[in-house]
């Protein structure tokens, strides 16, 4: 056997344990893309979980708003527009900063 090929069981082999770290965050991403990717109908791409889900909650927060305002431009007797207005602000203003 080739001496350069000889490893000490005591010896630590830099380049296995690099390879080791590589592979174990690799695999965490994957399986943190698995989490948070879909396929959508309409495409064959992948989209982002949390990405869909904020397009949602801004696209239903502004079409609450514009109605609520809409409705109390018109001169609504209903106070309902104006605690729908606040329950909107408060959902958003409301939220904690993501924890990383």
């Amino acid at each position: 056997m080739n001496e350069r090929h000889r490893k000490m069981p005591s010896e630590i082999d830099e380049d296995d344990v690099t390879q080791s770290v590589i592979n174990e965050i690799y695999k965490e991403k994957m399986e943190s893309d698995i989490d948070n990717e879909y396929t959508t109908c309409c495409s064959t791409r992948k989209t982002d979980k949390r990405l869909l889900l904020f397009s949602a909650q801004l696209a239903i927060s502004l079409i609450i708003l514009m109605f609520s305002s809409t409705m109390i431009a018109m001169k609504s007797e209903n106070p309902m527009h104006v605690s729908l207005i606040a329950s909107v602000l408060s959902f958003w203003l409301g939220k904690d900063p993501p924890q990383s």
